[in-house]
């Protein structure tokens, strides 16, 4: 059995009707080409042999949650005796042509639901009736089981033959948690982590001190969480109801903006982010005067981290989207700026400290906390951040297993009661899918945002172009 980490244990703590802690992801395929010449599509037979001979190399598929009595630790994963691969394949037949709109209308209804946790956290949907012939899979996670790193190692095990054969397999051994056992090892767990306490409490006070001391000297201020974000329309919403939407864009296109204004890709990101938002507020005449927070997740793991396939391990960092500058070039530079000075204090404070410190926040007081916390955010109006952007770095080739090619890849991860927004951004080959996922009653319309970002890469795009004439480096091509 393996302990889950805070930020899994905490995804289940905050979990409600209204807030499922899931995520999905949608993969486009195109079946390959059979022995009679004809398009040869997947079947719900051969999809199912496909899993299960891969579950060697998917340990995380089999494993189900073992809940601590009394919450008085974090839950285990344990090798599931009753798992079934039945119980986690479904078939979805789209009524034709199947367009895109139909299979994001299933994205967010899926994202609406709660898993049954008698069981692993996971189901993959084979979605068939799409226009031209072609398929689709549907991947509904729980985030306790699986975060970006992880995701990006289920995927690709899953959709790359590639993989097959490089990675050693593990054995399934089937356990049955018991509750007394549970129990002792939990105290015995909690004894030894008590005893790091005052040293981890020490570390804390002097990170936070030259935290301090490095904000009152900063050029530029980060904003901080609820203090800076202001309230608008993006953040009102509490229900279940969830809306999707996607995109994708060249990779040259926002490198070549990323080149010539010496900044990130991730800033570009979220300049193309804070110019869709912007412009969808200021048409709902709802733009606050304050500039837009964003919530940037960022991998707590060091880059020689071995490959994992389950669990959670990051921090995240506050930034602005400058939604105030109404210039793009102008606003895309103070994107630059504060993100750059906020992963600069986000290394001051240790990217695991965070982490550490939730290691003590038992369920048992954490489930409640973070509830009562929802409710004075919903009474008061008092949010964190009004977006959630995540970015991963994804394949340089696209997938293919079998004879089926794997033509794109959109990541989704959860909202929250409050922050109705969540983006996550990966790069698939020479594309950058983006997929968004909203709370319905706040942002019932995502496509709106979807196309505003396509609008500000080809505006920044020819501004950059501009810039480069003028530097004589060449138009972009």
């Amino acid at each position: 059995m393996e302990r889950l980490s805070p930020a899994g244990s905490g995804f289940l703590s905050i979990e409600t009707p209204t807030q499922p802690s899931t995520v999905v992801y949608l993969a486009e395929l195109t079946p390959g080409i059979g022995a009679d010449g004809l398009p040869a599509p997947l079947t719900m037979a051969q999809f199912r042999s496909h899993v299960a001979d891969r579950l060697d190399i998917l340990p995380a598929f089999r494993r189900n949650i073992a809940h601590v009595p009394g919450g008085i630790h974090h839950p285990l994963w344990y090798d599931d005796p009753s798992f079934d691969i039945d119980n986690h394949l479904r078939h979805i037949e789209l009524e034709e042509p199947g367009k895109p709109a139909q299979v994001d209308r299933e994205m967010a209804r899926i994202a609406e639901l709660l898993h049954d946790r008698s069981h692993p956290l996971w189901q993959i949907f084979l979605v068939d009736g799409l226009e031209g012939g072609r398929q689709a899979l549907i991947f509904w996670f729980h985030h306790a089981m699986i975060g970006d790193s992880a995701a990006i190692t289920t995927l690709k095990r899953l959709l790359n033959d590639v993989e097959k054969g490089k990675i050693p397999g593990e054995w399934w051994r089937p356990e049955h948690p018991r509750k007394l056992l549970l129990l002792l090892n939990a105290l015995r767990d909690q004894a030894r982590q008590w005893c790091h306490l005052p040293g981890l409490l020490w570390k804390t006070i002097r990170r936070v001190r030259a935290l301090q001391e490095h904000r009152r000297h900063a050029a530029i201020r980060v904003p901080l969480p609820v203090i800076d974000t202001p309230d608008c329309s993006l953040n009102h919403g509490f229900s279940a109801k969830r809306r999707y939407t996607r995109l994708s864009v060249p990779i040259a296109d926002v490198r070549f903006v990323k080149d010539v204004a010496g900044v990130t890709l991730n800033d570009v990101a979220l300049a193309m982010t804070a110019t869709a938002v912007r412009n969808y507020l200021l048409a709902k005449h709802d733009l606050p005067d304050r500039p837009l927070t964003v919530n940037i997740p960022v991998s707590s793991e060091p880059p020689d981290a071995p490959e994992h396939q389950s669990g959670n391990h990051f921090t995240n960092f506050l930034s602005s989207l400058a939604t105030d500058i109404e210039d793009p070039w102008e606003r895309l530079e103070a994107i630059s700026r504060v993100t750059r000075e906020g992963k600069e204090q986000l290394q001051i404070l240790g990217l695991t400290l965070y982490s550490d410190l939730l290691e003590y926040a038992m369920p048992l007081i954490a489930a409640p906390a973070m509830r009562q916390w929802g409710r004075t955010r919903k009474k008061k109006s008092k949010f964190e951040f009004n977006v959630l952007l995540s970015n991963v770095r994804g394949p340089s080739a696209p997938w293919s297993f079998g004879t089926t090619k794997v033509d794109r890849v959109y990541l989704s991860g959860p909202t929250a009661e409050g922050g109705c927004l969540n983006l996550t951004v990966w790069s698939y080959g020479d594309q950058l899918p983006i997929g968004i996922l909203t709370e319905g009653d706040a942002i019932p319309d995502p496509e709106k945002l979807a196309t505003g970002m396509v609008d500000a890469l080809a505006e920044m795009v020819g501004i950059a172009k501009s810039k480069a004439d003028d530097k004589g480096q060449g138009a972009f091509s």
